[in-house]
């Protein structure tokens, strides 16, 4: 059974060439805390550790020398909503110390989509929002969720959607595995990190995900 997730960005087109251009500089290492909602299903430390590790090899094979790794433990909170359905719950899980975090449901991330469902949200970047919140299915091939989180974590950069249904950061609303691509200028933003790219990279998308 193919396993769908809807992303959203609220604000690899073709292999880059040549990889030297991406590997510039010295390899960047990311650590992130992250932090789950009691309600939401556990996530242990193992868990994600691998997540991170899958997400960082899906940059390195796109010769993106970009790294991932746990800072500390996995935390948990409750001083937030588990299920996202406003721009109010969503600015309060925001709030929650922590650069990723991991909740039950988001049906609402973006004013312009309404309500849905989705399984990640970076948005707003306005107000020196740089964190993450997710979903963790655990029905979900680990391969998803390391794509969701390198998805939402390009978000975190500036990054826009590209209407490449192959891209890490497409537009297209469901994820199946093949979303793998990263180029030049999308390897850039993640060198940066978060916030480092002012001026997003502009492009057409497959909708308004």
């Amino acid at each position: 059974m193919q396993i769908i997730i809807a992303i959203v960005w609220l604000g690899l087109l073709m292999w880059a060439e040549p990889a030297r251009a991406q590997n510039a500089g010295a390899p960047k290492a990311y650590s992130l805390t992250v932090s789950v909602h009691e309600e939401a299903p556990r996530l242990t430390t193992t868990e994600v550790k691998k997540i991170l590790k899958r997400a960082s090899r899906l940059l390195k094979k796109n010769n993106c020398d970009v790294t991932f790794k746990l800072k500390g433990e996995v935390e948990t909170f409750a001083n937030a909503p588990a299920i996202i359905t406003t721009s109010r719950q969503r600015d309060a899980v925001h709030r929650v110390n922590a650069d990723v975090k991991v909740v039950k449901d988001i049906s609402y991330c973006n004013p312009r989509l309404g309500t849905d469902v989705f399984n990640g949200c970076a948005f707003p970047r306005s107000q020196g929002r740089k964190s993450m919140i997710v979903t963790h299915a655990r029905a979900a091939p680990g391969l998803l969720r390391a794509i969701l989180w390198a998805h939402e974590f390009g978000h975190r950069t500036g990054l826009q959607h590209r209407d490449d249904p192959e891209a890490v950061m497409t537009g297209c609303p469901n994820l199946s595995g093949d979303q793998l691509k990263i180029n030049e200028d999308e390897c850039r933003c993640y060198r940066l990190g978060p916030g480092g790219c002012r001026k997003p990279i502009r492009g057409s998308v497959c909708s308004d995900y």
